[in-house]
């Protein structure tokens, strides 16, 4: 799970990306999410959103549209938790906001699982001919790449 978090697929994502998405919906202003502080801030309310999505999320979101109500209510209820309260914030969020960031992140999971799979293979293949550090900072290069494009889908970066 600790690659879960570096490769942002943590509820902590999925709920920026559910926020920007209905920040975006409304018309409204793009801008980045604050930072909330998370001194002092007690291991439950911590976990809430900075837990990774659990293996099989997807199943969770599958064609089924009761599915989606499900995670999306499940990620309201941690944002809740998270934030210390329920809020206007937490509640504005929708089921399509939910699938908007969860589509995003299941295309960023999927490049990542693409770039894994192409560097394995060039471990055993040997695709690119390369001495192995230049193999390595080439697919960590293309990694890199890819959370650089995470970052710009978030509206982090331009």
């Amino acid at each position: 799970n600790v690659d879960s978090l570096i490769w942002g697929l943590s509820w902590r994502l999925l709920w920026s990306a559910s926020l920007r998405a209905s920040r975006l919906a409304a018309g409204e202003a793009d801008i980045a999410e604050e930072a909330k502080s998370q001194e002092s801030m007690e291991w439950g309310r911590y976990a809430a959103l900075q837990t990774p999505l659990a293996f099989g999320f997807l199943s969770e979101s599958d064609s089924n549209a009761g599915s989606t109500t499900i995670l999306a209510r499940e990620l309201r209820r941690r944002a809740a938790i998270w934030q210390g309260c329920a809020d206007a914030v937490t509640e504005r969020i929708r089921d399509a906001d939910v699938e908007m960031g969860l589509a995003m992140l299941v295309r960023h999971r999927e490049e990542l699982l693409k770039l894994h799979k192409q560097m394995y293979l060039d471990v055993i293949v040997d695709f690119s001919g390369l001495p192995p550090l230049e193999k390595e900072a080439a697919h960590w290069q293309l990694l890199q790449n890819q959370m650089a494009l995470l970052r710009q889908e978030m509206g982090w970066e331009e």
